[in-house]
């Protein structure tokens, strides 16, 4: 299966804070990637050891697919997205040739 990294806040756990970018996350985001044939995942969703940033350079640079959800206008979202752009497209990106 294809995979689908989810740029998005994610709150801390018990604040309701995260409930909006949540809802997004679980309501269009996850039910649109799947449908899609992708498995998706958000930073505060990686089981893997390790910390969070080096997960979410690992996702941006080596996943099929990025979403981006700015709700909130999160300056890490903002940070994550200006990593992805500066990345690039990926080579197999046919839409960006």
């Amino acid at each position: 299966m294809k995979s689908c990294f989810v740029i998005s806040p994610i709150g801390l756990l018990g604040r309701k804070s995260g409930s909006i970018a949540d809802d997004v996350f679980d309501f269009i985001i996850k039910p649109a990637a799947e449908k899609a044939g992708y498995t998706q995942t958000r930073s505060d969703h990686d089981a893997r050891p390790g910390t969070i940033t080096e997960q979410m350079y690992d996702h941006i640079l080596g996943d099929d697919l990025l979403m981006r959800s700015l709700t909130g206008h999160n300056p890490n979202v903002f940070y994550e997205v200006a990593v992805a752009e500066s990345a690039g497209p990926a080579p197999h990106s046919a839409d960006r040739q």
